[in-house]
């Protein structure tokens, strides 16, 4: 229980997290490949 008290007020809580983590979870539905999910521009 701790960890989704965690998860939800420390990590969901920042913007850029939340936002970052929708899309990678957007691109992992569109099975690019890992490649292109974690490059860096």
């Amino acid at each position: 229980m701790t960890f989704f008290r965690f998860l939800m007020q420390d990590v969901l809580s920042e913007p850029a997290i939340l936002v970052g983590s929708i899309a990678l979870i957007g691109l992992i539905i569109q099975k690019k490949p890992s490649l292109n999910v974690l490059k860096v521009p």
